[in-house]
């Protein structure tokens, strides 16, 4: 396969928020890790699998669809994320995590909000739950859980290799990815610490260890949209590679080697900026895209994948050389697995932050 660029981009490409405003304006300040109390929740939607290999098989008219059906499910929530002053922390497929942190310490007005965030999410999205196509109508549901608790981050900045990477972890995030995984479809799934928090202003039914919200006796806190500034392109160039910087398509049809890392334990920041600077170095060698490190439900994850944005002859030779060099020179027992299949590549979010996945 032959070494292929992206489209040039228009202007407009440049103003993408592709980077989450919190880490953005911490690193520029020169914070490279720490915490604070937070709501998380996590959105996992359903169905989207087989609407995107349903799409695959009509080319770079089903993308264009495709792309256009992201747009229209995941803006409308993602907004509704920062109506409520939160953020999303990472998408993850067709899912995503958000962070409300907690202002001035209050945790209970935190956990209200992103209940509210969630409650609203899903009447929002009642709207979207049957999306029709010119190849047929497609169901989608949507499975919301909510936690408290903290939030951990930390910025690996590489001075040698002249990039960065982010990430989020802790009880916020984990926890209320275990809280999704109890949903049915189009349930909010909360945790008990959630009840203790914010009392008698839901109703909930017992579902094991957890709690179905059914209702909100009381009202609904005002949600209003914010401001976010747009970040220079040198700030996201040391977190993204131009190619994607540059990118002018929304989506597309690529065949893609995906590469997933799982890392033992819970590596405390130190161990992680050596890894990631070890990948770092490797990607010179070998290319890639350098997604992110992940924390969730399965432990500390490393994504990286070759083929999109760009792809380049001999890439599956160079996705498996890069993984045999890492086991040689990591030092920890890490675990890996390989795909290489045809996927939907592009942005999926909102304007006010979307990101390349």
């Amino acid at each position: 396969m032959d070494e292929s660029s992206p489209p040039r981009p228009s202007l407009e490409q440049h103003d993408r928020r592709l980077v989450p405003q919190f880490i953005l304006d911490q690193f520029a300040r020169g914070e490279l890790d720490g915490r604070f109390p937070a709501a998380g929740l996590f959105f996992d939607l359903s169905g989207f699998t087989h609407l995107t290999e349903s799409l695959m098989s009509h080319g770079t008219y089903g993308a264009e669809i495709l792309a256009s059906l992201v747009e229209a499910v995941f803006a409308p929530l993602v907004d509704t994320v920062f109506a409520h002053d939160g953020f999303v922390a990472s998408f993850h497929g067709d899912a995503f995590t958000a962070l409300f942190p907690a202002r001035d310490g209050d945790e209970p007005d935190a956990a209200w909000r992103a209940i509210a965030c969630a409650w609203r999410m899903r009447e929002r999205f009642a709207g979207l739950v049957t999306r029709q196509t010119p190849f047929g109508g497609f169901q989608l549901a949507a499975k919301i859980g909510v936690a408290t608790g903290e939030a951990e981050w930390s910025i690996l900045a590489s001075e040698s290799e002249g990039r960065a990477a982010y990430n989020f972890r802790g009880t916020a995030v984990t926890h209320c990815a275990h809280a999704e995984d109890q949903a049915a479809k189009n349930d909010i799934i909360l945790t008990p610490a959630m009840l203790r928090v914010v009392g008698e202003r839901v109703a909930v039914e017992v579902i094991g260890d957890y709690l179905r919200l059914n209702g909100l006796p009381a009202p609904l806190p005002d949600s209003t949209l914010p401001a976010v500034p747009r970040p220079s392109r040198q700030a996201l160039g040391l977190f993204l590679p131009a190619a994607i910087l540059d990118l002018s398509l929304r989506g597309e049809f690529r065949q893609v080697i995906s590469l997933f890392i799982n890392l033992e334990g819970a590596p405390h920041v130190v161990e992680l900026l050596g890894f990631a600077e070890l990948c770092f170095a490797l990607q010179r060698r070998y290319g890639g895209f350098f997604h992110r490190i992940i924390f969730d439900d399965k432990g500390c994850n490393l994504q990286l994948f070759w083929g999109a944005p760009i792809n380049h002859e001999g890439d599956i030779a160079r996705a498996l050389n890069f993984i045999l060099d890492l086991r040689r020179r990591y030092r920890t027992a890490i675990r890996a697995g390989l795909t290489y299949r045809m996927a939907f590549a592009g942005f999926i979010g909102s304007p006010l932050y979307e990101e390349y996945s």
